[in-house]
């Protein structure tokens, strides 16, 4: 997936976007990244519990399918749910 981050073009999979966003962010987010179906990701989610959660609750699709676009992201505890780059901007308080 290709995304911009603080001006610099990251063409890479899911785990290594939000890896890099934990870095960036000094590990406020995603410090429990896990592969799930489908190529994807789950991982806390930053909107609820300040990104701390125990366990992951934020499922990110990972490759393209029939029913959902790759890159969505749909969080099961509190039912945000969008586009990855809605979730990175979120990340470093940026607007949409």
């Amino acid at each position: 997936m290709e995304l911009i981050l603080k001006n610099r073009l990251i063409n890479a999979p899911i785990k290594t976007i939000l890896e890099k966003i934990n870095l960036e962010t000094n590990g406020q987010y995603f410090n429990l990244i896990r592969g799930s179906s489908l190529g994807g990701v789950l991982c806390q989610c930053p909107f609820h519990k300040d990104g701390k959660e125990q366990h992951p609750s934020c499922s990110i699709v990972g490759e393209d399918s029939s029913k959902i676009e790759y890159g969505v992201y749909h969080c099961f505890t509190c039912h945000k749910k969008g586009r990855l780059f809605n979730l990175v901007n979120y990340c470093f308080d940026k607007p949409f």
